[in-house]
């Protein structure tokens, strides 16, 4: 079994190296086993070890050092206010002393500014509220007035097309029944104005054979010789 102070080790505190000495037990490491030039593995073994070793103690100091961080700045926020004592001038200097209902009457005070404080804060949100609120209200009584001039825009439009289609309506009919009265003014002086082509035929064949009948009848004289002509209801 190796003597104490025969076997070596180190680790890093505060990040300076530290040495120690230390004696192996029956089972483990010696000095005799590995004599004084270990071989290749355990170096690497021993230098894996020691980077780890000293990533976990910088990691630990990183840590702890955050959380100091961090508890100095919550312990900055919630440190109290000052009380709105009536300290002396630095002329004046001497000894500061405050009775319990001095402290008393500071802390009313303090909380009294902090209420009005809150009051002011609470006032100013609702009146810049009630501004929001009148905003709407405005630009939403503007939309519906703008909604009712165009309603009724388009009302006066739609009874303007109306009133144009019903003249337009009522200009066609007029124009119709003209157009009828014209026709039947036309269709009555038709017979008159103009001549049937078949009539006229019919009239001068008639009058030829007239023509022709008086030829062929014999003419009559009396006992001077004159042409006797009977009357015409007579023929």
């Amino acid at each position: 079994m190796a003597k104490s102070g025969n076997l070596q080790d180190s680790w890093l505190q505060d990040l300076t190296t530290q040495r120690c000495h230390f004696a192996a037990s029956e089972t483990g490491w010696t000095n005799k086993d590995w004599g004084k030039n270990p071989s290749k593995d355990f170096k690497k073994l021993s230098n894996t070890v020691m980077e780890l070793t000293t990533e976990v103690v910088l990691l630990r100091l990183r840590l702890a050092s955050a959380e100091k961080a961090l508890l100095h700045e919550k312990r900055r926020q919630i440190r109290k206010k000052p009380l709105l004592l009536d300290l002396p001038n630095k002329q004046e200097g001497g000894a500061i002393f405050f009775s319990p209902s001095k402290i008393q009457q500071a802390r009313e005070l303090f909380q009294q500014k902090e209420d009005h404080a809150t009051q002011e804060k609470a006032r100013k949100d609702d009146k810049k509220l009630q501004q929001q609120l009148a905003k709407e209200a405005k630009e939403q009584e503007k939309q519906e007035r703008a909604q009712i001039r165009q309603k009724k825009r388009d009302e006066r439009e739609k009874q303007a097309a109306e009133k144009e289609r019903q003249k337009l309506e009522q200009k066609l009919a007029k124009q119709a029944d003209l157009q009828l009265q014209k026709d039947a003014l036309a269709k009555a002086k038709q017979p008159t104005s103009r001549t049937n082509p078949n009539s006229k035929k019919l009239k001068h064949k008639q009058r030829s054979e007239i023509e022709d009948e008086v030829i062929d009848e014999v003419i009559t004289t009396n006992r001077r010789g004159r042409e006797i002509r009977l009357p015409t209801r007579f023929r």
